[in-house]
């Protein structure tokens, strides 16, 4: 079986649809330029990573992924084996790893409240 991957973490642990989130990724081992993919939890699966890689996904720069989600949801994380370059070169598919423990929560992106109406003046 393949090693088990290396415990990462996120923050923040939420996001918005409609809007490009950066999600900051630490990790014990450098994630520097390989593929995170966020995809629907459900399974213990990366297997639609590579074909979503281009829509929720994001190269790994300065620790950070910058997503924009559709559909709210709890999503889990996959992170590609090897970073990106070593794939072009080969012409070999991305192979992705879960990182367990990762889940983020995205929700609907509600326009913030109105301001409350201010009081009439006195007259």
């Amino acid at each position: 079986p393949p090693p088990s991957p290396p415990f990462v973490s996120i923050k923040p642990q939420v996001a918005v649809t409609g809007v490009r989130n950066q999600i900051s990724l630490t990790s014990p081992v450098p994630l520097e330029g390989r593929t995170a993919v966020f995809l629907f939890d459900g399974d213990a699966t990366c297997d639609s990573a590579f074909a979503l890689k281009q829509v929720q996904g994001d190269r790994v720069t300065s620790g950070m992924v910058y997503i924009q989600f559709t559909q709210p949801g709890a999503y889990k994380m996959c992170v590609s084996r090897a970073q990106q370059q070593q794939y072009v070169a080969s012409a070999q598919q991305e192979q992705f790893d879960l990182m367990p423990g990762v889940l983020l929560i995205v929700s609907d992106n509600a326009p913030p409240p109105a301001p409350p109406a201010s009081p009439p003046s006195p007259p």
